[in-house]
């Protein structure tokens, strides 16, 4: 189990560092103003989620539901508030 969740975890980091990493491209670009706030809240998360595949790598016990639930919160939290900031200039600079 510990194996798989290992590699689960870890998967999981590497895709949000990709992800926040073109998210933040994609800001840059289009002159969104709140890039640093939304650069320091992706640290946050990134942060979070390395701290748990820590715990998982080290052998600590971590329930793959709280796993599972702090995932689901992280990113629903981001991209339904904090991602729907940026959309209007998104959308004006592909027009």
């Amino acid at each position: 189990m510990k194996n798989h969740l290992s590699t689960l975890v870890a998967e999981a980091v590497d895709y949000t560092k990709f992800h926040f990493r073109e998210e933040e491209k994609l800001m840059q670009s289009v002159g969104y103003g709140d890039l640093e706030a939304q650069k320091n809240m992706h640290r946050d998360i990134a942060a979070k989620i390395e701290n748990f595949q820590k715990k998982v790598e080290d052998g600590e016990p971590v329930l793959s539901v709280t796993l599972t639930n702090e995932f689901k919160s992280w990113f629903r939290n981001h991209i339904l508030v904090e991602d729907k900031k940026y959309v209007g200039l998104v959308r004006q600079a592909h027009k």
